[in-house]
């Protein structure tokens, strides 16, 4: 995978970026991507369903929808 893939790599809230160790680095593509920040991780939307609880106002609308539709995260 690593030689048919640039990988994607986007920093997280309240973490400090980090850079793949070096051993990996040298058979990785990888860029780093800015964007704006979203306040929810995924761990906490899944947290929540999982507890049967909803995660609407962590998520867009349309997202909320489909988990709902598709039953996800039960």
């Amino acid at each position: 995978l690593a030689k048919m893939v640039e990988f994607a790599v986007f920093d997280r809230a309240n973490v400090a970026p980090a850079n793949p160790h070096p051993s990996i680095a040298r058979v990785l593509q990888w860029r780093r991507v800015s964007t704006v920040q979203h306040p929810a991780s995924s761990s906490e939307v899944r947290r929540r369903l999982k507890q049967g609880r909803k995660a609407d106002e962590l998520l867009p609308r349309s997202v909320a929808a489909y988990i709902e539709e598709k039953k996800l995260y039960r």
